[in-house]
């Protein structure tokens, strides 16, 4: 179950950057938006590393991960439909990565 929903993530994900890789190349608000998914995959890589320590149940981590994605959705959004994040989005799409991140184990 657990690489189904990485796959799932990573699939949600993807259209945004394959975007920014693509025609808007270069300005700033796709590199904001490369910037909250590279942060939201290693999250990801942080919770998966934590479910194998036994640092969180595979209940924790479920969540956590769903978390993750939905802010990767809501950011790939708002980066297509605006046609770039602002400053002020991508800093509220980091915060709310950070408060996903805060119940995981220091590195």
């Amino acid at each position: 179950m657990k690489p189904l929903v990485l796959c799932a993530i990573m699939v949600l994900g993807m259209p945004a950057v394959v975007d920014a890789a693509d025609g808007r190349k270069g300005t700033a608000g796709t590199e904001r938006e490369a910037r909250v998914h590279r942060h939201a995959a290693a999250i990801d890589r942080r919770i998966d590393a934590a479910l194998r320590n036994g640092r969180v149940s595979p209940r924790q981590a479920a969540g956590m991960h769903r978390q993750v994605g939905q802010v990767q959705v809501e950011a790939g959004h708002a980066g297509r439909t605006q046609a770039a994040l602002t400053a002020q989005q991508a800093a509220a799409f980091d915060a709310a990565l950070t408060r996903i991140e805060s119940p995981l184990p220091k590195r």
